[in-house]
């Protein structure tokens, strides 16, 4: 008899507990497609957290990527079930501009709306925009308050294929540079560098990405002046970005830090266009 190695045998139940994790992934996964169905978004919670994945022609260009909001006051990135969601709806927009390469534009995509509640029983939703060029999703507080509420971290994240290959600007460090005025959003470019690849405190907006040979851009937008501008961060060699706050020495003398508002309270747009 003729054992098999036993290198061979764990790379086997590697490869069946991948396969597993995915065949349970897909059991508890509701689906979101974009108009014309080349864009699939699955969100899910297990354990307690919710997360998302994103496939392109049927090409996972998104492994499993972490959602939530941790507040002051609340925690909705851990401890979430979900209450019920919205049937998808198409949204239709047509808007003009002035400066871009058509100056007249029609936006269509796949909306829906996933209702969650914490531990505590408060409410969170993340709502949901597929379009047939990328995908939009942001948080929102229905509740009511009289007093603000302070976000002090996002769990937002992209969990790129590790074989991923990016085009990033370094966010400069702050304080640092001629008369300390970094940040100043003028670093020089790195190109197709393997994803992992370490920056001193994160990564701006634009990020590029291609992924399964799929380019997708990442940025924010809707961003109002009760939120920060927030930038990509990574730990080294690994390809999870995450979104991350700024620097405490980069606020304006005198003024705070963390996104604050009264309830109700929409956060900006995380974005991921396919280029």
């Amino acid at each position: 008899m003729i054992s098999k190695p036993i290198s061979s045998i764990m790379r086997n139940g590697i490869v069946l507990l991948c396969f597993l994790c995915a065949f349970a992934f897909s059991l508890r996964a509701q689906q979101i497609l974009s108009p014309d169905k080349k864009i699939k978004v699955a969100f899910a919670i297990a354990n307690g957290g919710a997360s998302f994945k994103v496939w392109y022609k049927n090409n996972l260009v998104l492994e499993e990527s972490s959602l939530g909001i941790i507040r002051d006051d609340e925690d909705f990135y851990i401890g979430l079930r979900i209450i019920n969601s919205s049937p998808a709806t198409i949204v239709n927009d047509s808007y003009h501009t002035k400066n871009a390469k058509k100056s007249s534009v029609h936006y269509q995509a796949s909306r829906k709306v996933f209702h969650l509640q914490n531990r505590h029983g408060k409410i969170m939703d993340i709502i949901f925009q597929v379009s047939n060029d990328g995908l939009g999703f942001r948080y929102f507080f229905p509740d009511h308050s009289a007093a603000d509420k302070f976000i002090q971290s996002e769990a937002t994240a992209y969990n790129l294929n590790k074989n991923a290959r990016a085009w990033l600007q370094p966010m400069s460090v702050a304080k640092s540079g001629w008369q300390q005025c970094n940040p100043a959003y003028e670093e020089g470019y790195v190109q197709e560098v393997p994803v992992g690849t370490p920056s001193k405190v994160g990564w701006v907006y634009p990020a590029l990405f291609r992924s399964n040979d799929v380019w997708m851009l990442f940025s924010e937008a809707s961003l109002d002046s009760t939120y920060c501008g927030t930038r990509l961060i990574n730990d080294s060699a690994s390809s999870i970005y995450k979104v991350g706050f700024p620097d405490p020495r980069e606020v304006f003398t005198g003024q705070g830090l963390l996104p604050h508002s009264k309830l109700p309270w929409s956060t900006p747009w995380r974005r991921a266009t396919r280029s």
